[in-house]
């Protein structure tokens, strides 16, 4: 098992998620291009693959059922995710 933490403004590190046994993470890194901005700890003995794409287009091209399944992952999670409203999110002063 491997958690993904983040360090809060405050120094306090929480948890955001929890993986098991072939479940992936990293993904939607992937899919963005961005940096990813949690950090990884092993909870049990482990082996970890990475899967590293130097050319997008020829890996959804050669990896097309391992990319549906990441995109199918990922409409779950956005499925099972809370909404915010980013004007509840604003305070009194603003």
């Amino acid at each position: 098992m491997v958690s993904l933490q983040r360090l809060l403004l405050i120094g306090k590190e929480v948890i955001s998620r929890v993986y098991k046994t072939n479940q992936y993470f990293g993904y939607r890194t992937l899919l963005s291009g961005q940096n990813y901005h949690v950090g990884a700890k092993a909870l049990t003995d482990l082996t970890l693959e990475r899967v590293v794409v130097r050319d997008f287009d020829q890996f959804f091209q050669e990896n097309s059922k391992f990319v549906r399944y990441l995109f199918s992952e990922m409409a779950t999670e956005l499925r099972h995710a809370r909404f915010v409203c980013p004007k509840c999110l604003r305070t009194a002063s603003s």
